[in-house]
């Protein structure tokens, strides 16, 4: 898991990824900034999110 992110980091030359998690409301969210690429915030977490969407159902289809 750990080396998926960082290859997205070098893939989008995103600075930074934060994520963050409060319970009580359910909120998940990732925040990743790319400033080089002039993405804004909300797509660049848009983007990583959805990859990371797409390999937990790759994962989860192997386990099937």
């Amino acid at each position: 898991m750990h080396a998926f992110i960082f290859e997205l980091i070098e893939k989008h030359n995103f600075e930074n990824i934060f994520f963050c998690q409060e319970k009580t409301i359910g909120l998940k969210a990732i925040i990743a900034i790319a400033r080089e690429q002039k993405v804004p915030t909300y797509r660049a977490a848009d983007v990583l999110a959805e990859q990371h969407i797409a390999m937990v159902r790759q994962v989860k289809s192997l386990a099937i």
